[in-house]
């Protein structure tokens, strides 16, 4: 199968979803329904970096208060947060990937 066949499939495809009615994402699964993402996010690399992001935390706030640099604190700290909550948000996008309600929209 070539690029151009798979692009033109897609394409119909697509095409062939908005012509429909909406779909109800409450009943959609993998194999009736392609995900928004186009792939359902990886689950071990997603706890990894959340436990990751998770761990720096703590560390970051001690050397931050420790050596007094609250612009770099402030900063590192919303990062990381965010971070974490983000990878959060795609591990249990994982086992729902129908479901947005972990995700700011």
């Amino acid at each position: 199968m070539t690029i151009a066949s798979m692009a033109m499939g897609a394409a119909h495809l697509v095409a062939r979803q908005e012509a429909e009615e909406p779909l109800d994402r409450s009943k959609c699964t993998l194999d009736t329904c392609i995900p928004e993402l186009g792939y359902v996010p990886n689950l071990g690399g997603n706890i990894f970096f959340l436990a990751v992001f998770a761990a720096l935390l703590p560390a970051n706030l001690f050397l931050g208060i420790r050596r007094r640099t609250w612009g770099f604190l402030v900063g590192m700290t919303g990062g990381l947060v965010l971070e974490a909550v983000g990878y959060g948000s795609r591990v249990r996008l994982n086992s729902k990937p129908f479901d947005y309600d972990s995700f700011i929209r």
